[in-house]
């Protein structure tokens, strides 16, 4: 018997299906989504290179106008992102979320200037751009320029360094340069400090080289 009010339903009449099970379902599926999403990765870190300037010189050890080109390099690193590799450095891959600020080759050709700039080797260290009168010409190709991972992390940097008077082109220097550095952690800011100090272990090595080259005689 049907009560004042209501409608008795027609036999056969399919009755509406409850909408709870759909929005549980729905529910249910928004939390595994947000799940299996995780947390969001980091954002994206550009790094610096600070190499710490050297004491100055009271007079220029090269007379003239030195001219620092633009560093030469593999393809690895040519681009941007920190190179990272294992210990005996074979095996090269590229850091996720973090980049120097320049292009390996302008960062350490940049860094070297500035260096050269605050010893007083020269009476001007300039850039090709600068378009100026060298008497000396300094180049360089990087070899490594590395985050060493494997035990611990390390800075490591590679590069052959020649300086050769722009008028004879023959080099005065010609050689390889090498320092590692031990990173305090195991994180990309840690490694572009050690990167730093590597970079002024070899320029500092560099400049001791172009003064017994201009003592010794020809």
């Amino acid at each position: 018997m049907i009560g004042p009010g209501l409608v008795e339903p027609r036999a056969g009449a399919a009755r509406s299906p409850s909408r709870w099970p759909g929005r549980c379902g729905f529910a249910l599926l928004a939390v595994w989504a947000l799940a299996c999403a995780g947390s969001p990765p980091p954002p994206d870190s550009f790094h610096r290179l600070f190499v710490q300037a050297p004491s100055a010189r009271a007079t220029p050890l090269l007379a003239g106008v030195v001219e620092v080109d633009r560093f030469q390099a593999s393809d690895v690193l040519l681009g941007r992102p920190l190179a990272v590799s294992d210990a005996d450095g074979r095996v090269l891959r590229h850091a996720r979320y973090d980049y120097w600020a320049d292009a390996p080759p302008i960062l350490l050709q940049q860094a070297l200037i500035g260096y050269l700039r605050a010893g007083g080797l020269a009476e001007r260290v300039v850039t090709p751009e600068q378009r100026d009168d060298p008497r000396w010409i300094v180049s360089g190709r990087i070899q490594r320029f590395d985050w060493v991972r494997g035990g611990g992390s390390a800075g490591t940097l590679v590069i052959d360094l020649a300086l050769r008077g722009r008028d004879d082109g023959s080099p005065r220097i010609q050689a390889s340069y090498r320092a590692t550095q031990e990173a305090r952690s195991d994180d990309a800011s840690a490694v572009a400090d050690a990167l730093e100090v590597a970079a002024g272990e070899v320029f500092g090595s560099f400049v001791s080289d172009v003064e017994a080259a201009l003592a010794a005689p020809r």
